[in-house]
């Protein structure tokens, strides 16, 4: 196999940002079946920034994907294989993980700050007080009076505590289903390329085998 040229190189983060890789598109696009990563772990490009990284950051690393179990992980080889395997899938369908995803907080963080500047401008009074209306002025509860803007205020932070959590735990199952799939999509790569590896040597022994009968 060989580069083409005019490929750009992209870096990649792993998911706690304890491995960086530098690959190009060409790599990601060969990345995607077990004969290319063995191919790739061949290339000095590649070799010089996998093989410096120790096995037990490596195995932590995989480790929080939470698909392949401690007996899995055990094997070092396998790890390379896999870390690559998610760096040139990363790579391949997103181009530029990180640049997007920085861009996507940034873009997050201006709309919320528009949002919180928009309500803050539309509402007369503060969440936690009683408006004395027409006065204008504030008034805060005195010490045993009931307040309900109070009570609602705080019934909605427990509901949005609640909905972030809930969130959260989506966007790691999310995740895990997609490396899941990526594990799986892996090793039906992998086994397609064995039976079409055997498929090759029975061809090559029947040639054979039709040469010795002439």
């Amino acid at each position: 196999m060989r580069l083409r040229e005019n490929t750009y190189t992209v870096t990649w983060f792993s998911l706690s940002k304890t491995i960086c890789l530098h690959l190009t598109t060409e790599h990601a696009k060969i990345g995607q079946s077990l004969k290319g990563i063995l191919h790739l772990l061949d290339r000095r490009f590649i070799k010089r920034q996998i093989e410096p990284i120790p096995p037990h950051v490596l195995k932590a690393e995989l480790r929080a994907y939470e698909v392949w179990d401690s007996v899995e992980l055990e094997d070092h080889e396998k790890n390379q294989q896999r870390l690559l395997y998610l760096a040139c899938t990363d790579v391949y369908f997103h181009r530029n993980p990180g640049g997007r995803m920085k861009l996507f907080l940034a873009l997050l963080i201006g709309a919320l700050i528009i949002a919180t500047a928009v309500l803050l401008w539309i509402s007369p009074t503060p969440a936690y007080a009683d408006p004395c209306w027409p006065s204008g002025t504030w008034c805060l509860p005195q010490p045993g009076q009931r307040n309900d803007t109070v009570d609602q205020w705080y019934k909605q932070y427990q509901q949005d505590q609640r909905d972030q959590q809930y969130q959260a735990e989506q966007q790691r199952r999310d995740a895990q289903r997609e490396v899941l799939e990526r594990e799986l999509q892996f090793q039906q790569n992998m086994q397609q390329q064995q039976l079409l590896d055997q498929f090759r040597q029975l061809q090559q022994q029947q040639q054979l085998n039709d040469i010795r009968t002439r």
